[in-house]
């Protein structure tokens, strides 16, 4: 924090001109307010820490991002394997009809050399 040298502020503002009054009127109010002013070096300290916080808000964004990348690889891996599992599906319902017609066939293969007594 920046110190105000009031004795010699109030030569300057009294050899411009103002009145006891006025300089000390001002001065105190300046004094008053002094706490509530940033100095460089609080100006300073805050940029550094807001780069700090933007570095760490950096990071979180990139850690949400790719935890939402993979959430979506999820999801379509969920998805290959519904499709998967429905081609299975339809895979064994056709290969369930080709050995069916397949044993039909042979059962009447064998009727029709009469291995089989009808």
């Amino acid at each position: 924090m920046a110190v105000l040298d009031t004795h010699k502020a109030f030569e300057h503002l009294r050899a411009a001109g103002y009145s006891k009054e006025m300089a000390e009127a001002l001065l105190d109010t300046l004094g008053n307010s002094q706490d509530t002013l940033a100095t460089t070096t609080d100006l300073h300290e805050l940029a550094q820490a807001t780069k700090v916080d933007l570095r760490n808000l950096e990071r979180a964004i990139e850690s949400l991002e790719q935890a939402v990348n993979e959430m979506a690889s999820k999801a379509e891996l969920r998805e290959m394997e519904r499709s998967i599992r429905a081609s299975m599906r339809e895979l064994e319902l056709r290969m369930t009809v080709k050995v069916g017609a397949m044993l039909f066939a042979v059962a009447g293969l064998l009727v029709a050399l009469e291995l089989i007594p009808s």
